[in-house]
C-alpha cells in the first residue's frame, strides 16, 4: 500500500522508517505520538484517512490503533490545536489521551503551560504514570504554581512515586474544599510528620480522605479543629452552589464519623443549605437571591434621567453629582487593603481572650454577675440577661468571626474591607488597659464583652455590626490612615473620596427613613429583619452609590420583603438620592479636611490645599487671618466640590 498517498510525505516518512519485522517501530503508542507532535490541525482528516486505512494492512496495528484512532477522531478543533501546541508532551498523554485533553481545557490558558511541564516533570521521574497522567493533569491544575513548585521539589516525592502515593497525595492536597483550612506547604509537612509518627494512619488517610480528617485533624483538642470548622462554617455561606452542595453533603454524611451531633450548629447549617438548593426554585432562596441580584446589579442606569435633590446654598443651587458616585463605586481595588495598612493584632484574639475569660469566672464566679449586669438594661426583653456563656454562643459559636480575622488573599497580602474592619476594632481592644482590681474587670475585659455583645446575631447581622462599630471609631484608629498619599493632589482626592464612602455606609446602616420609603411603610411600623433587608439594598446599588464592595451572599433572604426585591435598581437608586442631600456631605468632608490638617504628620496643609484647588478670585475661598489660612469659607467648600465633581452648580 502507497502510505504516501493519505498522508503528508514528513508524516509518512517517520512512521515507515525505521520499521521493525512486523513494519512498525517497537511502540506503537510512542512512534504514534511523535506524528501526532508533526501534524498541523488542517491536515488532521488527511492523517485520520492514513490510520484508518493502515489498519487494513497490519495485525498488530488492528490489536493497538483502534481505541486511540476512535480518541483522536472524536478530538474537537480546540483540543487538536492544544494537542500540537504542546509536542513533547504528547507522548506522556497519548494514553489518557481524551480526559487528559478535557481536563487541559478547563485549566486556564496562562496556567497550562506550567501545569503541563508539572505533569512532565513527574512523567519523566516514572513513565508509568502515563495511564494516569489525566488525573495528575486534573489535580495539579487545582494548585497554585507556587503550590506545583513545593510539592515537585519536596524531599520525600521520590518516595511517594516508589510507593505509588504521588496521586493519593495529589488528591488531598487539590481538595481545597475538605482541606483548605491549612496551606498546602504546612498540609505536606503535617502529612510528612505523620507518616513518620502514625505510618498506618498515614497510609489510611491517603487511601480514605475522610478518614484522615475524622482521626487526625478532627480528634477532640486536636491545633487543628478549630481551623476545620472556621474553615467549613465559610464554605457554607457562599455564592458557589456546588461548593456549599459538596462541603455540606460531606458534612451530612458524615458528622457522626468527625463527632459531630445532629444538634451541632455546623451540622444544622449544612442541612440546611441542603436543603435550599432542593428548593432553588424558591424566589427568595439565597442562591437565587444571589444570582438574580447579580444580574440587577450589573444592570446598566441611566444617570442622567435620574432627578436629584437641589439645595440653595451661599447663594448657589447644588446637586450631588451621581457620576462622581458611581465612578467611586467602581474602584473593586479598595474592596481590599494591604495587609501592611492594618493596626498590629492577634489573629487569635477571640480564642485567647474567651480562654482568660473562663479561667477568670471559674476561679471568681462572681464575674459572671458582674458580666450580667453590664448587659442587663440593654436586653430586648425584659427580664433577660446576658452572662459569658450567651454572648459567647452569640457572638463565637459559629467560627464566623475569628475566621474573619484570618482571611487573606492567595498570596496574604490583602484582606477584604470587612475584615480589615473587624482587625481595627480588635486592635482597639487590645490597646485598652489590662489593669483590674481582684474582683473587677479591667478595661481591655469590658471592651471584649461589649464588642461580642453588639456583633451578636447572624453572618449578615454581624457585619452590619463592624461597619456600624468601625464608623464610631476615631480616625487615628481605622486603617485607611495609613494609605495617604505623600502627594498633596492625590491625597486631596483620597480624603474626599474616603469620607464620601463613609458618609454613604451610614446612610445605608442608619437611615431607616429610606428603607420605610423603599418598603411603602410607615414610621410607627416595624421593619421586621432590617439587617437583611439593608443588605440587599447594599448588595443592589452599593457600587453605583460610591461603595465598591463585592457582592456578598446572605443565607438568610428568605427574611426579605418580596416587594423589596421585586424593585428595579433604577427605582431603589432614585429613592437614594432623595433622601441623600449634597449639604450633609459638604459639611462631613469639611470635617474630614480639619482633622487631616491637625495630624501629627498631615498628608497637606491648608496653604498646601490652596494651592491645589486653585481660583482666579481665591479671596472668598479661604479664611485668613495675617497670612494664616484657618481653612476654607462657606463658599469655599462648595467651590472645592464643585471643582473636584462631588457635586455640581445647576442653574
Amino acid at each position: 500500500m502507497n502510505f504516501i498517498n493519505y498522508c503528508p510525505v514528513e508524516v509518512s516518512r517517520q512512521f515507515l522508517y525505521p520499521r521493525s519485522s512486523h513494519g512498525l517501530a517497537k511502540s506503537i503508542q510512542r512512534e504514534l505520538a511523535n506524528l501526532l507532535g508533526i501534524v498541523s490541525p488542517n491536515e488532521w482528516p488527511q492523517f485520520i484517512s492514513f490510520l484508518k486505512r493502515f489498519l487494513e494492512s497490519s495485525v498488530q496495528a488492528k490489536q493497538q490503533l483502534p481505541t486511540l484512532l476512535y480518541e483522536i477522531d472524536s478530538l474537537s478543533e480546540n483540543q487538536r490545536s492544544l494537542l500540537t501546541s504542546y509536542p513533547h508532551l504528547i507522548e506522556p498523554l497519548i494514553a489518557t489521551l481524551n480526559h487528559s485533553l478535557a481536563n487541559l481545557e478547563a485549566v486556564v490558558p496562562e496556567d497550562r503551560e506550567d501545569v503541563l511541564q508539572a505533569v512532565f516533570a513527574l512523567w519523566e521521574k516514572k513513565p508509568a504514570l502515563d495511564n494516569i497522567c489525566d488525573k495528575l493533569l486534573k489535580h495539579l491544575s487545582r494548585l497554585t504554581p507556587k503550590e506545583r513548585s513545593i510539592f515537585l521539589n519536596h524531599p520525600k516525592l521520590d518516595d511517594w512515586l516508589k510507593n505509588a502515593q504521588t496521586l493519593k497525595m495529589l488528591n488531598i492536597l487539590s481538595n481545597k474544599t475538605q482541606f483548605g483550612f491549612i496551606a498546602v506547604s504546612k498540609l505536606i509537612e503535617e502529612l510528612a510528620r505523620l507518616e513518620q509518627e502514625n505510618s498506618d494512619l498515614f497510609k489510611l488517610g491517603l487511601d480514605h480522605p475522610i478518614l484522615l480528617m475524622a482521626h487526625h485533624f478532627l480528634l477532640p483538642g486536636s491545633q487543628w479543629h478549630p481551623r476545620v470548622l472556621n474553615h467549613w462554617h465559610t464554605l457554607l455561606a457562599p455564592s458557589d452552589e456546588t461548593v456549599a452542595l459538596e462541603i455540606s453533603r460531606l458534612i451530612i454524611r458524615n458528622h457522626h464519623l468527625y463527632n459531630f451531633p445532629e444538634e451541632h450548629e455546623l451540622v444544622q447549617d449544612a442541612a440546611r443549605i441542603n436543603l435550599l438548593l432542593e428548593n432553588i426554585s424558591d424566589p427568595l432562596n439565597p442562591f437565587k437571591i444571589y444570582t438574580d441580584l447579580k444580574a440587577k446589579r450589573e444592570e446598566a442606569i441611566d444617570l442622567g434621567a435620574l432627578k436629584m435633590i437641589t439645595e440653595c446654598a451661599q447663594g448657589y443651587k447644588i446637586q450631588l453629582n451621581p457620576e462622581y458616585l458611581n465612578d467611586l463605586g467602581q474602584d473593586l481595588v479598595v474592596a481590599r487593603v494591604p495587609v501592611v495598612a492594618l493596626p498590629a493584632y492577634s489573629p487569635t484574639f477571640f480564642e485567647d481572650r474567651v480562654r482568660k475569660l473562663e479561667r477568670r469566672i471559674e476561679a471568681q464566679p462572681m464575674l459572671e454577675d458582674k458580666i450580667e449586669q453590664m448587659f442587663k438594661q440593654d436586653s430586648e426583653v425584659e427580664g433577660e440577661t446576658r452572662p459569658f456563656a450567651i454572648l459567647k454562643a452569640g457572638a463565637l459559636g459559629s467560627g464566623y468571626l475569628p475566621s474573619l480575622l484570618r482571611q487573606r488573599d492567595s498570596q496574604g497580602q490583602t484582606a477584604s474591607i470587612l475584615s480589615a474592619k473587624l482587625i481595627a476594632l480588635v486592635a482597639k481592644v487590645q490597646a485598652a488597659s489590662t489593669e483590674r482590681g481582684e474582683e473587677d474587670l479591667s478595661e481591655q475585659e469590658r471592651k471584649f464583652l461589649e464588642l461580642i455583645f453588639t456583633i451578636n446575631a447572624c453572618p449578615t447581622g454581624k457585619k452590619e455590626a463592624i461597619h456600624l462599630l468601625y464608623s464610631q471609631l476615631e480616625q487615628q484608629d481605622q486603617f485607611i490612615n495609613a494609605r495617604w498619599s505623600s502627594n498633596t493632589s492625590e491625597a486631596l482626592i483620597q480624603v474626599i473620596n474616603h469620607t464620601v464612602r463613609r458618609h454613604v455606609d451610614k446612610m445605608f446602616l442608619n437611615n431607616d427613613r429610606f428603607m420605610r420609603a423603599l418598603l411603602g411603610m410607615r414610621a410607627d411600623e416595624v421593619i421586621e429583619q432590617l439587617p437583611h433587608q439593608r443588605s440587599y439594598v447594599r448588595n443592589l446599588i452599593g457600587p453605583a452609590t460610591g461603595l465598591a464592595e463585592p457582592l456578598e451572599f446572605d443565607n438568610h433572604t428568605q427574611q426579605l420583603y418580596q416587594r423589596l426585591v421585586d424593585l428595579p435598581k433604577a427605582e431603589v437608586l432614585q429613592m437614594f438620592y432623595r433622601h441623600f442631600v449634597p449639604t450633609s456631605l459638604i459639611d462631613v468632608i469639611h470635617q474630614m479636611f480639619t482633622q487631616v490638617v491637625q495630624q501629627d504628620k498631615p498628608p497637606f496643609t491648608w496653604a498646601e490645599l490652596r494651592a491645589v484647588v486653585y481660583d482666579e478670585n481665591q479671596s472668598p475661598l479661604w479664611a485668613e487671618l495675617r497670612d494664616t489660612i484657618y481653612g476654607p469659607t462657606e463658599v469655599g467648600k462648595i467651590t472645592i466640590l464643585n471643582k473636584l465633581g462631588v457635586i455640581k452648580a445647576v442653574q
